[in-house]
């Protein structure tokens, strides 16, 4: 099932990160590459214009995630399956650490 989330640097729509069939793709969003103050949403991911994939969620994107007591409250509350680190992280990503926000997109 392919399902998508923009992914934001502060107050910048940065890109979409979407899980597909056959893994996860990150693609930064072309306005966003053109500002002179773009960063990139982590080292691993520097800016690029090319598709970013994967066969499991980036690293990066995974360590944005809860762990612990907090994520067995979350899948339980959520009705979230342990294994989908992607379902966990578009439900919380409105409120991560740092400057970077995943939000899921209807």
């Amino acid at each position: 099932m392919r399902r998508s989330a923009t992914v934001w640097v502060g107050n910048d729509r940065a890109g979409v990160l979407t899980r597909t069939h056959n893994g996860y793709e990150f693609i930064y969003d072309k306005p966003y590459l053109l500002q002179k103050d773009a960063s990139p949403v982590s080292l691993s991911l520097p800016l690029q214009d090319a598709v970013f994939q994967a066969e499991d969620l980036f690293p990066f994107f995974d360590g944005l995630t809860q762990e612990g007591w907090l994520k067995e409250m979350s899948e339980k509350i959520l009705h979230i399956d342990a294994a989908d680190r992607f379902s966990l992280l578009v439900k919380n990503g409105a409120d991560c650490i740092g400057n970077v926000s995943i939000l899921e997109e209807p």
